[in-house]
């Protein structure tokens, strides 16, 4: 299974990469491809992988960005289903417990 995964809000905020985000990814690619889905271009979308791949997360480059990519499953902070919530900055930002929990109950995990 290809599984899109959004990096700003998703995976990275406040500066900071969600560490529970990192534990779940490292469990999904043992049975899956993920890729990176970001509006991240050039140099940011270049630090967002080195980021990921400092943390031992394979990330599928697909051979070209066709516009409406490909994918099984998308998680993502604007993806309407995905568990979410505020931060007292006023970020809205993935649940990466809640996520753990339905990927665990579908079997993706």
């Amino acid at each position: 299974m290809l599984i899109a995964i959004d990096f700003d809000n998703t995976l990275y905020y406040s500066r900071r990469l969600n560490e529970k985000a990192i534990d779940v990814l490292l469990k999904l690619q043992k049975n899956h491809q993920l890729m990176l889905w970001t509006c991240r271009e050039n140099e940011s979308l270049k630090e967002a992988i080195t980021i990921l791949k400092k943390r031992g997360v394979v990330i599928y480059l697909p051979p070209s960005s066709p516009r409406k990519a490909i994918y099984d499953l998308l998680i993502d902070d604007r993806n309407l289903g995905t568990p979410c919530f505020w931060t007292c900055r006023g970020e809205k930002v993935v649940d990466w417990d809640e996520v753990e929990k339905i990927l665990k109950k579908e079997g993706l995990i």
